[in-house]
């Protein structure tokens, strides 16, 4: 069930690009370039079976996230996660994030959030602390984390809506037949999640 080595390697060609430009318009355009790419990957290889049954197994994954910034990295992780049908749950005490998805999934997202991390702590590099202090200067740094994540999380689900009727195009089909093919991965990473973690609050 692990997803297609060639579309991992151009996804990660177009985040390496993503990662090095210094124009925060450049890198945007890329990511969402590479989100496009995780979605039509994922419509594709259903469609190509003819059949909405999900094939590709659900799992959860667990990534240790280390300071500063935790809770804004924790809203980017699960920025991504929403933009692609994949659940996160956070356990503050062992700083420890648990991703719940189909195994193709996952490892895209992990790919993202990966590469979304270099190009955050970039941004807020250029970004400064606008002559900011102290504790005034962390509060900025994290507003404008969160902000960022906001940000990235509307670019990939646009990117993911776009990538859709794309798909839809390619395989002379409407948009709206594609839905039981996402609405049976939602409802099947939801089911796992709930199994997992049956007691959680919503942060």
């Amino acid at each position: 069930a692990a997803p297609d080595p060639r579309v991992l390697d151009r996804i990660r060609g177009l985040l390496s690009k993503a990662e090095s430009t210094d124009f925060p318009d450049e890198a945007e355009a890329l990511t969402a370039k590479a989100q496009e790419l995780v979605t039509r990957y994922a419509l594709g290889s259903a469609l190509l079976t003819g059949t909405t049954r999900l094939s590709d197994p659900v799992r959860g994954r667990r990534l240790h996230l280390d300071g500063p910034y935790i809770k804004e990295k924790v809203l980017l992780l699960t920025a991504i996660g929403d933009a692609n049908r994949v659940r996160t749950v956070w356990f503050t005490r062992v700083q420890i994030a648990t991703v719940v998805g189909t195994v193709a999934d996952l490892a895209q997202v992990e790919l993202l959030f990966t590469s979304l991390l270099v190009q955050a702590t970039r941004a807020l590099g250029a970004a400064g602390t606008a002559g900011r202090r102290g504790g005034s200067a962390t509060a900025f740094r994290r507003a404008f984390l969160t902000g960022y994540a906001k940000r990235v999380g509307e670019r990939l689900r646009e990117a993911d809506a776009r990538a859709t009727a794309g798909a839809a195009a390619d395989a002379h089909v409407p948009v709206t037949s594609l839905a039981p093919i996402l609405a049976r991965r939602s409802e099947a990473v939801d089911t796992e999640f709930r199994r997992l973690f049956p007691t959680t609050r919503a942060s």
